[in-house]
């Protein structure tokens, strides 16, 4: 007799599924859309990013004279963008085009400074940064994406062809000469050689000048309405640039002529309101500003002289001012407080001297003495 149980019959909706066998055509095609959704949701990121890296670049080269106070986190954003580009490139295996992101992320890196922004080369170099940025977006949208690209090189080629005077002028220079170079190169320039600056204080701080005279001599030079030159050094950096006018070669010339020819250089220029205001000189005398240029870092003044019709025009580098101001201020207390002891140590060198001189004199007088 069998002991198994042969079970009755199940009921229909207990019966398990038929398994249905996967289509391995429908498999990939459902993985290939998924990796596709994966990639255009990556590309446009990146795309966001390269947006951001153009904007800022565009941004600083429209607003460079006002760039001091945010070059920081623009290196930043830029160096931030260039590294995110770099590495979809790297993905992608486009080894050349991310070597050159890597050298962006280099240049504008904010912990060590490469390059500043300033200047005119410098912002030819944002200008072909946005444009870098620029050539490599992903245009998802075809049909409007060739327009969008013109439109977006048109706009960096109007830039990268303005003058830089025509949004705003470089004022960290006059004709070659840069403020904040080294004593050395500006000795170089003028043919001259660094031993040869004046060196006004010692301490706290080294503050020297070095002058320079740009007209030629003999009777068939070109005539130059500068006559003389005063480079300044703060620590071997030139924090100032004083230019005087040769009072013949510019005879007749009015405030608004030196204004309207040196605006043809430095842009826009500012008149001082009521009332004027004045540069102190040695002994007290006053001199009037008639004309200011300047932006967050530079300044130049047109002077008018104290005495006569002569003019000046005065260059600084901003952020310099208050350091020399400092130091001039300390060497000075500094001065006075060791003016006894050096007038006592002249005073005993002077009379050293003094017997030195009389006790030659007396070897060479006594052998030949006769009372």
């Amino acid at each position: 007799m069998p002991t198994s149980i042969q079970p009755q019959g199940l009921p229909e909706a207990w019966k398990p599924l038929p398994a249905e066998s996967l289509d391995e055509a429908v498999w990939n095609a459902w993985v290939a859309k998924g990796r596709t959704r994966d990639r255009r949701s990556s590309a446009a990121r990146v795309n966001a990013v390269k947006w951001v890296s153009i904007a800022a670049l565009l941004i600083a080269a429209a607003l460079w004279s006002q760039l001091e106070a945010y070059e920081a986190v623009t290196k930043f954003v830029v160096a931030a963008g260039a590294i995110v580009v770099m590495l979809s490139l790297l993905r992608a295996r486009r080894y050349t085009v991310a070597a050159v992101f890597g050298a962006l992320t280099l240049l504008y890196n904010p912990v060590v400074a490469v390059f500043s922004l300033s200047g005119d080369w410098q912002r030819a170099v944002v200008v072909a940064s946005a444009a870098l940025f620029a050539a490599t977006i992903n245009w998802r949208w075809r049909k409007g994406g060739a327009a969008a690209s013109r439109s977006v090189l048109g706009l960096l080629l109007v830039i990268g062809l303005t003058p830089a005077h025509a949004s705003a002028a470089d004022l960290s220079r006059y004709r070659d000469f840069e403020l904040g170079t080294d004593l050395a190169t500006i000795a170089r320039q003028v043919s001259s050689s660094p031993s040869q600056a004046n060196t006004i204080h010692r301490r706290p701080a080294l503050i020297q000048d070095l002058s320079w005279r740009p007209q030629s001599l003999g009777p068939s030079a070109n005539k130059e309405s500068v006559q003389e030159v005063i480079f300044s050094f703060y620590d071997s950096k030139l924090f100032r640039i004083a230019i005087s006018y040769d009072r013949y070669e510019t005879e007749g010339l009015t405030a608004d002529d030196f204004i309207e020819a040196i605006s043809a250089t430095f842009g826009t220029s500012e008149r001082p309101t009521p009332p004027a205001d004045g540069v102190q000189r040695a002994y007290g005398d006053q001199e009037e500003v008639v004309a200011r240029w300047q932006d967050s870092q530079y300044c130049f003044d047109l002077i008018r002289s104290a005495y006569g019709p002569g003019f000046r025009l005065v260059g600084v580098l901003k952020k310099l001012q208050e350091p020399v101001q400092a130091a001039i201020t300390e060497a000075k207390r500094l001065d006075d407080q060791e003016a006894p002891q050096r007038e006592a140590a002249r005073i005993t060198a002077e009379e050293a001297a003094a017997a030195a001189k009389s006790e030659k004199a007396r070897l060479a007088n006594k052998p030949k003495f006769r009372p």
